[in-house]
């Protein structure tokens, strides 16, 4: 019975189907996704300013009227920058997904931006309608 070597070039995980040029196109593809995922990044932390900036009044105005801690505001102010990190995470996915659209970009920055001023008024009513 006689052994057959196995030569270095062969590998025995690749499937039967790809080429040797096929590496190279993945290679491509690859670097691409992730320079269209860079660019995600760096978009959302432009919009994060334009966030902050249109909760800030609003927020502001709601904790004077009803004489909010310092304290409360910090923490509401992580929460809402920590919550906003979902817009960029569900556009990334989207964009690896192929579904890159500045529309998408915009909708979900549109329905965080809301969903933030909806929690701050929610949390002045809630101060001021306290049972205590």
């Amino acid at each position: 019975m006689r052994v057959r070597e196995a030569s270095s070039d062969i590998n025995p995980y690749r499937s039967p189907d790809v080429g040797q040029g096929d590496s190279e196109v993945t290679e491509s593809s690859r670097r691409s996704k992730l320079e269209e995922l860079g660019s995600v990044i760096v978009t959302w932390e432009k919009l994060r300013l334009l966030y902050n900036a249109i909760g800030f009044i609003p927020t502001l105005l709601i904790a004077l009227v009803v004489r909010a801690h310092p304290f409360e505001l910090v923490v509401c102010a992580f929460v809402a920058n920590l919550c906003f990190c979902l817009g960029p995470l569900v556009d990334g996915y989207l964009t690896w997904f192929g579904f890159r659209q500045r529309a998408v970009t915009v909708i979900l920055f549109v329905l965080g931006t809301l969903l933030m001023l909806l929690l701050a008024i929610v949390y002045g009513l809630s101060v001021v309608y306290t049972p205590f």
